[in-house]
């Protein structure tokens, strides 16, 4: 089902209860209502700081290339939903992290380790860059380096 694609998500303050029962477990980013800010609960917090309102979601670790925390935009346009159309773009968009992820609880504080904002081209990475690669599309160069 969709839960086995999306990590479990809370919003806050309406499922609270709910969301304690699991906070141990992981690490968690919380994200404000606003849709503006991400930011790290830390592990060690027992509970929300108690303004907080808006969505708590699952930390998932992320694919790495290079040490480098990675994501992957598909641009698809659902023309009808009776039939079913789907287009998807020819082409992704590959953001990378300007940091390596963090390895420790101290390096997670800052964001450029694992939130792509700003970010380096997958290009310029080290087990991609060259002058072979000038061609490809993004979709080849993932392709490549995924195997």
């Amino acid at each position: 089902g969709i839960d086995s694609f999306s990590p479990e998500a809370f919003s806050i303050p309406m499922e609270e209860s709910s969301f304690a029962k699991l906070q141990s477990s992981y690490r968690w980013v919380m994200k404000s209502g606003a849709h503006r800010g991400v930011s790290l609960l830390p592990q060690t917090a027992a509970h929300l700081p108690p303004s907080f309102s808006g969505v708590v979601q699952r930390l998932v670790e992320p694919v790495l290339v290079d040490g480098h925390a990675t994501d992957v935009g598909v641009y698809v346009l659902v023309a009808g939903v009776a039939p079913l159309r789907v287009y998807i773009w020819d082409d992704v968009l590959l953001r990378t992290c300007l940091k390596r992820f963090p390895t420790s609880d101290l390096q997670f504080q800052d964001l450029e380790r694992w939130v792509v904002e700003d970010y380096q081209p997958f290009h310029e990475l080290p087990s991609v860059a060259g002058p072979a690669v000038e061609h490809l599309t993004n979709l080849e160069l993932w392709e490549g380096v995924m195997g």
